[in-house]
């Protein structure tokens, strides 16, 4: 690694520093170094040492390799031939922007309750684009991953309209090479959607999250383009490897239910079935003076490790690894002057049915042991850990170059109104013959009752299996008393949730709701086993159906962007069938992309949606959604072999917010006694490396400054630089780092929206997990923040900036080689 870290004075270097480390340069902690392929030994030693890896370990054992019959690489096809067939030079970019939203009262997008506030930071949220360009035939596209929930219509669509409005960028990026795609973090701020289906639990449409999301994508794809016009051409090289111990099937009745010949094929080395995909593929862009400038890769698991036990912003497992990778490449946030800055983004492939919580049977919800650490953001560190300790992996293995060119193509399908017919895709499902129905079309979306139950790892007031195959009403009463009285016995915290009645309505009034005729513009006839709770209808304000369906080929690798969460087997039909496709024109891997440039929530099998499980509740148009997406997304595949001009659509949606801003942020701050920036409790005077730091200061509401403080920090770690008058202060970690936490505490403190309220008075609590290898020295913890004193104060209104200072304290000298957990590698 290059080290910035430097004991001015003391004459050794910060090699073994925080993660071996972040890059203090400036105040707001920002680099001025550029990317490098250079990494320290120690920083590997570390990361493959972390007792974090240990942490659910022993659940997999090695999977064997699924076999796909392809065709061979055809030269006549106009996919990867001409000039792109040998090429390996590809014009690139990167850039990372902080996208964070709120940090204070804030309802987080993903667990359906309004009262899961978000008060203070664990991760700043990440938005990091990857723009491409191949020479052999002037094809661009930009690959935008965002540490969000998902990415809704609304939030496309003002990013296409900030990139159409710009000189620069709308000659090259429109809608078909423009793909926008989540990590599905649940502990983001929500509200930004246009839908009422994913606003209704954040109490109405938040304009302010909307703006802080779509201009940070924009931010971000500005400047990765801006990189690439200033920089000559490189390769891009992928790799791929097993990695175990990481997620799990959180849904193993629907599972079961797919075709035991199809399971079959994929199993470890003991015979045991594998029930989710265990492959990570990363594609690593160098320039053509070997210094690489950012990684891309894909692992399908649940960025739910950190729950609803914590109210905080966090970019969870996957945003840890990246900003752990980025901290040890010396990242720059953001980088404004087009050098190579380097960018780690951990994207999701098939994730639907995945769970990082691999304990959650023997520790089910709200158990704080789900993931199996001792608590969530253990866990959370297990998780990103092993991701890291993976992509590192890939990063430094010999890998092969990527052989064609870019491709990419996007249409928009009317989902709920499709009717199977391609023989291909007809040819090649495989359900009972009791499963069976013809015509095999979609209809209007309607969520079942199992949806409200929630996930195994987060439970929701419903069961799950609440399904219409047998309609036994009286078998349903006695299933809710059964259910009703385990609940009571267990007490509410043991089960995890107050049980409803479920399977009594589900069976006596949803199932019948399906039966009913069909009625002008909407029909709700085809959703088979599942007994409606929710008739979500066609209009547009509810939910999406007019839905993108998207492939962006990159040489042999081709990425299949769906606005799902893609279950296990799903995504390895997608892949095959795309495969088969496309080898003709080169392609050799295939990846899922899942929650890309719209959301709908599952997709699952016909086999899985029949068992009614949450994922299978959450489908919403119907038993032959499946189906429907592969014949759909198989016409883009052969166009792109072919070299045909995009299939026929629908026009894309435009929306509008379809419900009303949330109530409104009053802002003002009740003064503290000491003011704004006093130190209400202060650090010790000395510290072991390794304890924990904590220190509050008097403050204000973070919904101030939010937009102000990306790409900067609300809590500052410091180190002292020299001695008397020419002693500086040093940032050493923010609260984007995984050693730093931010909690904001309000006075009065509201349990669902208390933006609205005129005065109240806020505590920042700066917590720091100081790193065992710390060097001996002298710190502090700085707080900034802004006010906007309240009706009560002379200067009421008025936007005050201040800081608050903790007094200064000493370290010992460090106790270990590498920095421990929390503060990672």
């Amino acid at each position: 690694m290059r080290s910035a870290y430097k004991a001015v004075g003391l004459g050794i270097t910060f090699a073994l520093l925080v993660g071996c480390g972040s890059s203090p340069a400036d105040n707001n902690g920002n680099s001025s170094n550029s990317a490098n392929t250079n990494l320290n030994d120690a920083i590997a030693k570390c990361a493959a040492s972390s007792s974090l890896l240990s942490i659910g370990a022993g659940q997999d054992s090695l999977p064997v390799a699924s076999t796909t019959m392809v065709p061979a690489r055809d030269a006549n096809v106009a996919l990867n031939g001409g000039s792109c067939a040998e090429n390996q030079k590809f014009l690139m970019g990167t850039a990372v922007f902080d996208m964070t939203g709120p940090a204070g009262d804030s309802v987080s997008a993903g667990y359906e309750t309004p009262d899961h506030v978000l008060r203070g930071i664990h991760l700043r949220q990440f938005a990091r684009a990857i723009a491409l360009q191949s020479p052999c035939n002037g094809n661009s596209t930009v690959i935008v991953i965002t540490e969000t929930g998902f990415i809704t219509q609304g939030t496309r669509q003002t990013v296409l309209d900030l990139i159409a409005a710009d000189p620069e960028l709308s000659p090259i990026y429109n809608q078909e090479n423009v793909m926008l795609s989540a990590t599905h973090t649940h502990s983001g701020p929500g509200g930004e959607a246009h839908h009422t289906a994913y606003n209704l639990f954040r109490l109405g449409y938040d304009d302010y999250v909307h703006q802080i999301y779509t201009d940070s994508i924009y931010q971000a794809i500005k400047q990765a383009h801006a990189n690439l016009t200033a920089n000559p051409s490189g390769n891009i090289q992928w790799a791929a490897q097993t990695l175990l111990d990481t997620n799990e099937n959180r849904s193993e009745p629907a599972y079961a239910r797919n075709p035991e010949q199809e399971r079959n094929r994929w199993q470890d080395i003991n015979g045991n079935e594998v029930r989710t995909d265990k492959q990570m593929l990363q594609l690593r862009l160098n320039r053509s003076n070997g210094n690489a400038i950012g990684l891309l890769n894909y692992f399908p698991v649940h960025t739910t490790s950190v729950g609803t036990h914590e109210p905080l912003i966090s970019s969870d497992n996957k945003g840890l690894a990246a900003i752990t990778f980025e901290r040890m490449m010396d990242t720059d946030y953001p980088n404004n002057n087009n050098e190579d800055n380097f960018v780690a983004a951990f994207a999701q492939s098939a994730h639907g049915d995945t769970t990082p919580n691999l304990c959650f049977r023997e520790h089910p919800y709200p158990d704080v042991q789900i993931g199996c650490g001792v608590d969530t953001l253990e866990s959370n560190a297990a998780s990103g850990a092993k991701q890291f300790k993976s992509a590192l992996e890939l990063y430094q293995q010999t890998a092969s170059n990527i052989t064609g060119g870019i491709y990419s193509m996007l249409f928009h399908a009317k989902m709920d109104d499709i009717t199977i017919t391609d023989p291909v895709v007809l040819a090649s499902l495989q359900h009972p013959p009791e499963l069976d129905e013809d015509p095999k079309r979609t209809c209007t979306a309607a969520l079942g009752y199992s949806m409200a139950a929630g996930a195994e790892d987060n439970r929701g007031p419903s069961q799950e299996g609440i399904s219409c195959e047998n309609g036994d009403i009286p078998a349903a009463v006695t299933a809710d008393i059964t259910t009703a009285i385990d609940t009571i016995a267990a007490g509410a915290n043991g089960a995890g949730y107050p049980a409803i009645p479920a399977s009594t309505g589900g069976t006596a009034i949803g199932c019948n709701l399906s039966n009913l005729p069909p009625i002008p513009d909407a029909d709700y006839s085809c959703h088979a086993e599942k007994p409606i709770l929710f008739p979500i209808g066609t209009t547009e304000s509810i939910s999406n159906a007019d839905l993108p369906l998207q492939i962006v080929v990159i040489g042999n690798i081709a990425l299949v962007a769906l606005p799902w969460e893609v279950t296990t087997t799903p995504g390895r039909r997608i892949r095959e069938m795309v495969l088969k496709e496309l080898a003709p024109g080169g392609v050799t891997e295939v990846v899922v992309a899942s929650l890309s440039n719209d959301f709908v929530q599952y997709l699952t099998t016909r086999e899985e949606y029949a068992s009614q499980q949450y994922e299978g509740g959450s489908t919403h148009f119907g038993p032959w959604t499946l189906a429907a997406v592969q014949q759909e997304v198989r016409k883009i595949a052969v166009a792109l072999r072919d070299g045909d001009a995009t299939p026929t659509g629908v026009t894309a949606p435009r929306t509008t917010p379809a419900l009303p801003n949330r109530a409104a942020y009053r802002a003002g701050d009740r003064p503290p006694a000491d003011g704004f920036g006093s130190v209400i409790t202060d650090a010790n005077e000395s510290y072991t490396p390794g304890d924990t730091v904590t220190v509050r200061f008097g403050g204000a509401h973070p919904r101030n400054n939010t937009l102000e403080s990306r790409n900067s920090s609300y809590i500052f770690v410091e180190r002292q630089i020299g001695e008397g008058d020419s002693a500086s202060w040093e940032v050493l970690s923010l609260d984007r780092d995984p050693d730093v936490i931010f909690r904001w505490h309000a006075n009065p403190e509201s349990p669902v929206n208390g933006q609205n309220q005129p005065s109240r008075q806020s505590e920042i609590e700066a917590i720091w997990n100081s790193p065992a290898n710390l060097p001996a020295g002298n710190y502090r913890i700085r707080h900034e923040g802004v006010a906007v004193p309240d009706f009560a104060a002379p200067n009421a209104g008025e936007r005050v900036p201040y800081e608050g200072i903790s007094s200064s304290f000493s370290m010992a000298a460090p106790i270990s080689d590498c920095p421990g957990y929390p503060a990672l590698f």
